[in-house]
């Protein structure tokens, strides 16, 4: 995933797409039932998130390590949500 700068037009949009979401339909009851995961709630999060998560790997002051995770976990996610 290629890090970039981001405008605050843009910052403002996910904010507001953001808002529009409802966390709670996101709890762990709704995303696995019974040993099943329901990947349709977990990948409709994460198309979500994932600017915000581009966002914070751009950030100088997180640590490598932290960035590596984080991108570990995009890399699988992006598998898992294509």
């Amino acid at each position: 995933m290629e890090e970039k700068s981001i405008t605050i037009q843009e910052l403002l949009s996910i904010e507001k797409e953001i808002d529009s979401m409802n966390l709670e339909s996101f709890n762990v009851s709704s995303v696995g039932v019974a040993g099943a995961v329901n990947t349709g709630k977990i990948c409709e999060l994460y198309k979500k998130l994932k600017p915000v998560i581009a966002i914070i790997l751009s950030l100088p002051l997180i640590p490598q390590r932290i960035k590596d995770a984080l991108r570990a976990l995009l890399a699988l996610l992006d598998q898992l949500c294509p």
